[in-house]
């Protein structure tokens, strides 16, 4: 094809043209090598890619294996080693530091979190954390118990154990409340049954906390110990302002008359002998209740001497002696004090209230314990003062001033901290008998 250009009006270019028989084919065979290596070209370049994505997708999935392992909470998986530099590999790399700080984390918490339940479960209190829909998040054994449910898990429903007396769960509910605060608060549901409870507000954290404790025992306690001071206070009392009347009657002028100042002295010692026994008997029944007896060192104590020389120190009252009936060879490894200290409260009892008769003390052994018998030919005990004469400061319907209300209690209490047992059985009438049972081992093994 050849064009030349014209400089004439009428046209502008000439063209001519003409057939080229060898062109074709030569065009024929470079569009034929051109397809081919488009072919071949886009061939490689697809395996090429395939291989390249198909090693990306496994990097991918592997790390999306971790990915997803993390989010089941299982950190054991083996950890992710990236070969490149790459962005991904910088991804696999991140993944796995986030993995190991997680699995620190965690295994943290759930040490915290045993740590936490261990500590729990040693409260005496019960512990209770809550939800907005008053399930139960934690719990502690305690809580169960105070609650009076068996067990407490994860999901329960808070319960309701004392409805009529104090709802709990209106209690808890209310601690959800945007203007909610600490609260405590007393329970009674029964006769010698006290709780508090103690509500804290779930606030930003919406879990709330019950703390519920058995106050009872300690309510028990501090109610006998005030009764205990203000009866010890009473029997006290009464010694001091006799022996304060006679002094302020001597002061008087009865000192100047020997008969009056006579019986005014005598007064005086009785009532400072009284006040003496009964200080002596106050200190006894505290050290017991406290326990520090317990650390007394233990003797071989010759158990017919103690009881000879126990009936030897009674009071008379114009009745025949205590009769002693013990075989010599029994032999006890004990607290002397506190055996002596029951012998005689006991004996001096049954003298006291014998009116004249006979009283015999008796030692055997029973069943591998040692069994002591205090037995009198008294009136008896009535009925009515029989589940009460243990009891400090009681002293029944047959009562006299000269005792102090503290002898039995002392001894309940002293037989007690010996492990032992103590038993009554009178007649009204026809005498009584109280029998010490303790679980001592004679040191001799001669049988009586």
């Amino acid at each position: 094809v050849v064009a030349v250009p014209l400089r004439s009006s009428k046209a502008n270019v000439l063209l001519a043209f003409g057939p080229q028989p060898g062109y074709g084919d030569t065009m024929a065979v470079f569009k034929d090598q051109v397809r081919l290596a488009v072919v071949i070209a886009t061939a490689i370049g697809a395996a090429i890619g395939f291989v390249v994505a198909s090693l990306l997708a496994a990097r991918l999935k592997r790390i999306g294996a971790i990915a997803s392992a993390i989010e089941r909470g299982d950190f054991a998986a083996a950890p992710l080693r990236p070969r490149l530099g790459d962005e991904i590999g910088s991804l696999a790399q991140m993944i796995e530091r986030m993995r190991v700080r997680l699995r620190s984390s965690i295994e943290h918490l759930d040490s915290e979190r045993v740590r936490l339940e261990r500590l729990l479960g040693r409260l005496d209190q019960g512990v209770v954390a809550i939800d907005s829909d008053l399930r139960v998040e934690v719990a502690n054994t305690a809580a169960a118990r105070v609650l009076n449910v068996n067990s407490l898990a994860e999901g329960d429903e808070l319960p309701d154990p004392w409805p009529p007396h104090f709802p709990l769960r209106h209690f808890a509910a209310q601690l959800f409340a945007a203007d909610a605060s600490v609260t405590v608060e007393r329970v009674s549901p029964s006769e010698g049954e006290n709780y508090t409870v103690t509500g804290v507000p779930a606030g930003r954290f919406e879990t709330a906390l019950l703390v519920i404790t058995d106050v009872s025992e300690l309510e028990r306690r501090e109610h006998a110990q005030r009764e205990f001071v203000a009866n010890a206070a009473h029997e006290l009392r009464t010694p001091v302002t006799a022996i304060t009347s006679a002094i302020e009657v001597l002061q008087g002028g009865a000192k100047e008359s020997r008969e009056e100042r006579d019986r005014f002295l005598d007064i005086v010692e009785r009532q400072a002998a009284r006040l003496g026994r009964l200080s002596h008997s106050l200190l006894t029944l505290a050290r017991a209740e406290a326990g520090d007896v317990e650390t007394a060192p233990h003797e071989t104590v010759e158990l017919c001497a103690l009881l000879r020389g126990v009936a030897a120190e009674l009071p008379s009252d114009d009745g025949p002696p205590p009769e002693v009936d013990c075989p010599e060879d029994i032999l006890v490894h004990t607290h002397r004090d506190l055996i002596e200290q029951v012998v005689f409260n006991l004996a001096a009892n049954a003298v006291k209230y014998s009116s004249g008769g006979a009283v015999r003390i008796s030692a055997h052994r029973l069943d591998g314990t040692v069994a002591i018998d205090v037995s009198d030919t008294g009136p008896g005990i009535p009925l009515e003062d029989r589940t009460r004469i243990f009891d400090r400061f009681y002293r029944g319907s047959m009562r006299d001033d000269t005792g102090s209300g503290l002898g039995l209690a002392i001894v309940r209490q002293a037989v007690r901290v010996l492990g032992g047992t103590l038993t009554i059985a009178s007649e009204e009438g026809a005498g009584t008998t109280v029998r010490v049972l303790l679980p001592l081992p004679p040191v001799g093994q001669a049988t009586t």
